[in-house]
């Protein structure tokens, strides 16, 4: 496998690929349309109608992630950001080419490989953490495969 298969299968999956078509907001009363899983997530993150309409407006994932770190966090943002995470998900993931994608994955272990010390949604592969991580958004991603396929069957 050349390099940069080896880097478009490290991105192929990544939060901060666009969404044709952009994705709704988490919450029923949020009418933003985002263009990324990782904007949806950062503006959930809030329940300021202003913060997410500037998320929503971000030029780039990163941007949105930085506004979305500003953000004040609503209650309950821990216990539920599984929750968020996993409908932004299933609704990229749902659409085509994405669905093919993930579902050409087969049974392989997704998993969210990090050098910048995440050890919750990836395994950070660091010198100081050494692949350690809980992959949340490995797991999360390999759930919305299955509920893909059952949906197929």
């Amino acid at each position: 496998m050349t390099e940069k298969r080896k880097v478009w299968r490290r991105w192929a999956f990544c939060n901060f690929g666009t969404a044709p078509g952009g994705l709704p907001g988490f919450d029923a009363d949020d009418n933003n349309l985002y263009r990324t899983v990782e904007a949806v997530f950062q503006a959930a993150k809030t329940t300021d109608p202003e913060i997410r309409a500037t998320i929503a407006a971000a030029k780039t994932p990163s941007e949105a992630k930085r506004l979305g770190r500003a953000a004040p966090l609503r209650d309950g943002w821990l216990e539920m950001r599984d929750a968020v995470m996993r409908q932004a998900l299933e609704i990229r993931w749902s659409r085509e080419p994405y669905r093919s994608r993930l579902l050409a994955t087969g049974d392989e272990q997704l998993v969210e490989r990090t050098t910048w010390h995440d050890q919750y949604w990836g395994i950070c592969t660091c010198p100081k953490h050494g692949g350690v991580g809980e992959n949340m958004l490995g797991r999360l991603l390999v759930q919305v495969r299955s509920q893909l396929r059952a949906e197929e069957a």
